[in-house]
């Protein structure tokens, strides 16, 4: 009777470790699709060619592609601050450029006003619906290789400022 029993234990035997090896390897994918879906910014900047099946899965999941955030990317070059007409605005007008081949999502502008001595005397931070318009065109994000010049009033009434600073980033 023991002979009987030894070839259906190893039997049994098999068919558990082949269950416990494919519930593995379903376990492996799913974990690496996990990780492919949350570090999607990252992996579409690295490889840009992946875009359309992350937007392509977005579709099938019903939700919406943003643009990558990657400051790294991003550059401004020669910034101005004038005095508007009614001398309680500030206007500021800063092209702001894609180095990279993907499309990236807007950034938020710190402006800081400083005074003749260099000590701020005023913070002001831009959010991309202050400054982009129209704001469709904020879910599009700056295009891959593209410069866009922004323009954004500044309240600034009381402020006596003689010089700036601007800073991008993501929030």
């Amino acid at each position: 009777m023991a002979a009987a029993t030894a070839p259906q234990e190893r039997r049994g035997g098999f068919w558990l470790t082949l269950a416990s090896a494919f519930a593995t390897l379903l376990v492996f994918i799913l974990v690496c699709a996990t990780l492919i879906w949350t570090l999607r910014e990252t992996v579409m900047t690295q490889w840009p060619a992946s875009q359309p099946f992350y937007r392509a899965a977005c579709e099938q999941l019903g939700c919406h592609a943003l643009p990558m955030r990657d400051i790294r990317g991003l550059g401004v070059a020669q910034p101005t601050l004038r005095r508007a007409n009614d001398a309680t605005h500030f206007k500021l007008t800063a092209p702001i450029s894609n180095h990279l081949d993907v499309a990236l999502a807007w950034p938020v502008i710190n402006l800081t006003l400083l005074d003749a001595d260099g000590h701020t005397v005023a913070r002001r931070v831009l959010r991309p619906e202050d400054y982009v318009k129209p704001t469709a065109a904020i879910s599009e994000g700056i295009a891959a290789g593209a410069t866009q010049t922004v323009a954004a009033q500044v309240d600034a009434a009381s402020v006596v400022a003689s010089n700036f600073h601007l800073e991008i980033s993501y929030p």
